[in-house]
């Protein structure tokens, strides 16, 4: 990987990280809405059932100080009216279903939003290891290329300037032509085949990448490592061997 793509791979994960954590801020809102609507119904809800209870009261009240003469009284009860008894006691159960209506109401939420937070942290703590493994491949292939670079560096800085001649023929002719033989570099040269033979054995025993494929078991097709090519241009590595960099 080039340095181009290792730049790339780091935008692409700082773009990620800039979603999720848009992300995260829109839950949180959400979520603070949610909890302010509970509030308001809960209130609300309190509200209702203590009207409803004062209403209750007071027209049971007006009706017991109407009908006062005519309610037969429960036995053992010291002398409450047997229907008002019956009508507060249905109104406490009323009241005790209504409060634990909004308890569940209110809970369930909640453990949702428990749950949806706890699911978030352990996405963003995957999404946290994950980009922490990223980075740290991410670091020794760049760490890797850093030295493939400067090993290359001393390689070609080695180079005589006529070693570095057959080999900047073979890199233009290439760019050319897909098979480059002993022969093709000979007539672009303008040496010997056999003096080429020579250059290209040095320039491997030297350590520069140059791939030999033999074809048909005779013929010696000659090709430059395509690593090479993505971690450096033939300017650059010329610069390089003239000692300019």
């Amino acid at each position: 990987m080039n340095e181009k793509g290792i730049r790339e791979s780091f935008a692409k994960i700082k773009e990620n990280m800039l979603f999720l954590s848009q992300q995260i801020i829109v839950l949180i809102e959400e979520i603070k809405e949610i909890k302010e609507e509970i509030r308001k119904l809960k209130q609300d809800r309190k509200s209702t059932d203590v009207q409803q209870i004062q209403h209750t009261s007071s027209t049971n009240s007006q009706v017991y100080t109407r009908n006062k003469p005519y309610f037969n009284l429960s036995k053992g009860n010291g002398g409450v009216p047997a229907d008002s008894q019956q009508t507060v006691s249905r109104q406490q159960q009323e009241l005790k279903r209504t409060f634990d209506e909004i308890k569940e109401f209110e809970e369930k939420p909640l453990i949702l939003t428990r749950n949806t937070i706890n699911e978030l942290k352990e996405d963003i703590e995957k999404e946290r290891n994950s980009d922490k493994k990223s980075n740290d491949e991410l670091s020794k292939l760049s760490s890797l290329i850093e030295n493939m670079k400067q090993d290359l560096k001393e390689k070609f800085r080695n180079l005589s300037k006529q070693e570095f001649i057959i080999f900047s023929a073979l890199y233009s002719l290439e760019e050319q032509s897909k098979e480059i033989s002993y022969k093709d570099l000979s007539i672009f040269t303008r040496l010997t085949e056999s003096s080429i033979r020579d250059y290209i054995a040095r320039l491997i025993h030297k350590g520069i990448p140059i791939i030999k494929d033999k074809i048909n078991n005779k013929t010696v097709l000659l090709r430059i490592s395509p690593e090479l090519k993505n971690i450096a241009t033939l300017e650059i590595l010329s610069k390089i061997n003239s000692k300019q960099i």
